[in-house]
């Protein structure tokens, strides 16, 4: 049976958390990304009704929202400790 109390090897300690915080990391990610996408989609939802038109708004916005989760997905995984990367794109 394994001791809960033992301490991982100095070498590993550092390794294993990174990897366990890497992971919730990219279940953030995917939280934003799908926030976003349903915000959209609900904020057109909304449009729709109220303006009484085909869902056009809801698609756009929604479409909007899809980007936008996307880029705040990518960028919240590309920042290393609390360091964002410069995108190659920009100058």
């Amino acid at each position: 049976m394994t001791d809960p109390h033992k301490k991982p090897p100095k070498d590993m300690h550092g390794s294993y958390w990174q990897s366990r915080f890497k992971g919730l990391l990219h279940i953030g990610a995917g939280n934003r990304l799908a926030a976003s996408v349903i915000a959209g989609l609900l904020i057109g939802f909304g449009l729709d009704k109220w303006l009484d038109t085909a869902p056009i708004f809801m698609m756009a916005i929604g479409a909007l929202g899809l980007i936008g989760g996307i880029r705040n997905a990518r960028n919240s995984l590309l920042t290393e400790g609390g360091e964002q990367k410069q995108d190659s794109d920009r100058s």
